[in-house]
């Protein structure tokens, strides 16, 4: 099986546009029916094309 090269292009952090509230997290509970099922982990790696026109090696100018 041959090997594919991944090259990591850029890193970044995106905000949320709206701020998480703690008492939303505690609030979440799965169906019944997701309660039932088993935890599946499945690896995955999406490969999107470049936009057209951008400039991967030019910096980006803002903070």
């Amino acid at each position: 099986m041959e090997m594919m090269k991944v090259e990591i292009i850029s890193k970044e952090i995106i905000k949320p546009s709206s701020p998480t509230l703690p008492h939303d997290l505690r609030n979440l509970k799965g169906s019944f029916l997701d309660q039932l099922a088993p935890t599946t982990y499945i690896p995955i790696i999406l490969f999107y094309q470049p936009k057209s026109g951008h400039d991967f090696d030019q910096p980006k100018n803002r903070l």
